[in-house]
């Protein structure tokens, strides 16, 4: 089960946008095949789906047999063996999207029941389990912000039900998330969650920073930009392509004696890793005590 057969986003937002665009822009060879199915809950963002993505089935109702290969006109009708539904709603959503689609779920069984993806925190895999049928696949996911533009970092935690399946899922999300990771434990996600999901915000920090610090310098904005956001991407590349350890990396830039050297010298002085340490706490924290709690 390497490939999806069918794939259905509850919530047509931004980031099942960015994964549907990110399938039809791929070479992926199963893209062709795969209906893929997206829905909204107003009319008008339902259109407005319709017109981004013609290929795919836009409709306002989340128990449309359609988007669930049950309304007799595919040949694949009920018997789909890799259909995987991303549930892309906001947090406090999911327990009522869940106890919707239960019903058809309930109707589809052992292989033909589609593996369900949650894409929020704070909701457990135990709470999901709640609201579906017994038996369901369900993965929890947790991608951030650069899936837009399908450069993406996700973690996932598969159910005991969905272990078989979740490299499936992960074949999907590496068409916006080049860096898939399996986690061994649920807890790990909060973990994944003040990391890769938080590090675009601490990236963009220091990037404002020395954007600033170049102005002070008399450093036009724009050149500041373009040679700061260069430099990052092209560090990220260079520790994603070497087998290299992050550390020796940094200190082939370091010329012993250079100017290099010595700012890291006062960023070491400074403490830099116990600020990160700190703030890693801080959002794990905050990550840890995200729970949803029914009323």
């Amino acid at each position: 089960m390497s490939a999806p057969d069918r794939l259905t986003f509850i919530g047509g937002g931004h980031l099942a946008q960015a994964v549907i665009s990110g399938i039809y822009s791929s070479n992926t060879s199963w893209k062709d095949a795969c209906p893929i199915s997206v829905t909204a809950r107003r009319l008008e963002h339902m259109e407005q789906l319709r017109d981004s993505f013609p290929k795919a089935f836009a409709t306002t109702d989340n128990l449309r047999p359609a988007i669930w290969g049950t309304d007799g006109n595919s040949a694949k009708s009920g018997l789909a063996k890799a259909h995987v539904v991303f549930i892309c709603t906001r947090p406090k959503e999911v327990p009522q999207v869940c106890q919707e689609i239960a019903s058809i779920l309930e109707t589809l069984q052992g292989l033909a029941r589609p593996t369900v993806v949650t894409m929020c925190p704070g909701i457990s895999v135990s709470q999901l389990q709640s609201w579906l049928p017994e038996g369901t696949p369900i993965v929890r996911s947790m991608p951030n912000l650069p899936v837009t533009c399908r450069e993406g970092a996700t973690a996932l935690f598969p159910s005991d039900d969905a272990v078989s399946r979740v490299d499936l899922v992960a074949s999907v999300l590496r068409e916006v998330s080049p860096a898939v990771s399996v986690l061994p434990e649920e807890s790990l996600l909060d973990v994944a969650a003040s990391i890769s999901g938080s590090a675009p915000a601490y990236f963009y920090y220091l990037i404002e920073s020395l954007v600033s610090a170049a102005e002070t310098h008399g450093m036009s904005t724009e050149t500041a930009r373009n040679l700061v956001v260069q430099s990052c991407l092209g560090s990220g590349m260079l520790s994603r392509d070497t087998d290299k350890p992050i550390q020796i990396l940094r200190k082939e830039v370091c010329v012993p004696g250079g100017s290099t050297e010595k700012a890291i010298g006062h960023l070491m002085k400074s403490r830099l890793p116990e600020i990160v340490q700190g703030a890693v706490d801080k959002s794990l924290k905050a990550n840890r005590e995200m729970r949803y709690v029914e009323k």
